[in-house]
């Protein structure tokens, strides 16, 4: 397997031991784990499985540490959107995160406005105390002490295994044991199991939403205060200032903090209140073997109950927002090649934005103390040139 890495512009012959999405370009055709067949020059990318199989060569992919996914997750954003604006005309947009992605996940959005009000309505919590229930009838041989409730084939059973007789005299058989009828609560009916599954995902959904709002708002919080800091050169403090200023105003940035800070409070609290959920009522019930498909069926219960019908409501709107996160691995594997695309776009408009600080730019060039300084494009990375010599290489 021929490749080639990005950072230290050497060839390299098979699989490294640790493979980090995007640092490599093939030199040949091969289909990667078994499922999309790259073409020459193609990046190989992570498909979020973990594993990289090429032409029966395996080696894990680097993953982020757990840490850092949503503070990765805003950086994607910001980095889409801003290459989204370069592509529809914007030749100036600010290199810092848009106003606009602060905003919309800095709000609650549709799926947690209906979860706050189910919640409040009480449904959750009447389907977890009292839940639909169906009766499950088992038969099994069982002394005749414990036997209430007699089965067709009792007798049948009892003339024909004579080790369950506890004597036998000219009026008949006293029997010892006896083939009897029993029944039980089932819990495990298909709308139960729809409710539990319904908590998990939901509980999967609140943890990653509390991290990105999280590291939301510790980022605004962390610009309100950049201003203040006594470890930077006072230069870059004012440059950076002068930056998120073309996108936030002072007073703005303050509204997207409470509103970040409310949303992180209401998501906090919904999640606390699916987490109470699973630990009582119906669902330490329902085996968590038992799982349910993506696309519902519609029983009556789900449809007409007043409690549960929300819960299918719910299913519904929770499988819309997380459709993202349940991407194909052909998928995943395509995004993120079209992220290192992107991010490619964005290093070059920040590397023109920068030279724009020495003045007007002729080709991709500007003039600063007697030098030519100049970038260049090579497939996805860029060089930097000083008078026509590579000074920096691999951006």
């Amino acid at each position: 397997m021929r490749l080639y890495d990005r950072i230290t512009g050497l060839p390299l012959n098979g699989l490294p031991e640790i493979v980090y999405s995007g640092r490599y370009l093939l030199r040949q055709k091969a289909t990667l784990n078994r499922h999309t067949p790259l073409e020459i020059e193609s990046l190989l990318c992570a498909d979020g499985s973990g594993r990289c199989q090429l032409d029966g060569l395996t080696s894990p992919f680097a993953t982020p540490e757990e840490d850092t996914e949503a503070d990765l997750e805003l950086f994607r954003d910001a980095v889409t959107s801003i290459v989204r604006l370069i592509a529809v005309g914007d030749e100036h947009p600010s290199p810092l995160m848009p106003a606009a992605i602060v905003s919309e996940q800095g709000h609650v959005n549709s799926l947690e406005q209906q979860l706050a009000e189910v919640l409040k309505a009480g449904h959750l919590h009447s389907i977890a105390k009292r839940p639909r229930i169906d009766l499950k009838y088992e038969e099994t041989v069982t002394d005749v002490s414990r036997a209430r409730r007699l089965t067709s084939s009792t007798y049948t059973h009892l003339a024909s295994h004579s080790e369950c007789w506890q004597s036998m005299s000219l009026l008949g058989v006293t029997p010892r044991k006896v083939l009897a009828r029993f029944s039980e609560d089932d819990y495990s009916i298909y709308e139960n199991r729809v409710y539990a599954r319904l908590l998990d995902e939901l509980d999967k959904y609140l943890t990653r939403r509390l991290k990105s709002l999280q590291a939301l708002w510790d980022g605004l919080e962390e610009a309100l205060e950049f201003s203040q800091s006594a470890d930077l050169h006072y230069l870059l403090i004012r440059e950076i200032c002068a930056l998120w200023g073309e996108s936030y105003s002072p007073e703005q940035t303050e509204q997207q903090l409470k509103e970040t800070k409310s949303t992180l409070e209401t998501v906090s609290a919904q999640l606390k209140c699916i987490r109470g959920l699973k630990q009582d009522g119906l669902y330490l019930q329902v085996p968590r073997s038992l799982r349910v498909g993506a696309s519902l069926h519609r029983t009556n219960i789900l449809t007409h109950d007043q409690h549960y019908r929300h819960v299918a409501l719910l299913w519904d709107e929770l499988h819309n927002a997380c459709q993202q996160a349940n991407r194909a691995p052909a998928q995943v594997l395509e995004a993120n090649q079209q992220l290192e695309l992107a991010y490619s776009v964005y290093t070059g408009f920040i590397l023109r934005q920068t030279l724009l600080r020495y003045g007007p730019l002729k080709n991709g060039s500007a003039s600063w103390a007697n030098h030519q300084i100049s970038i260049r494009q090579n497939g996805l990375n860029w060089q930097l040139m000083v008078d026509n010599n590579t000074k920096l290489g691999k951006l």
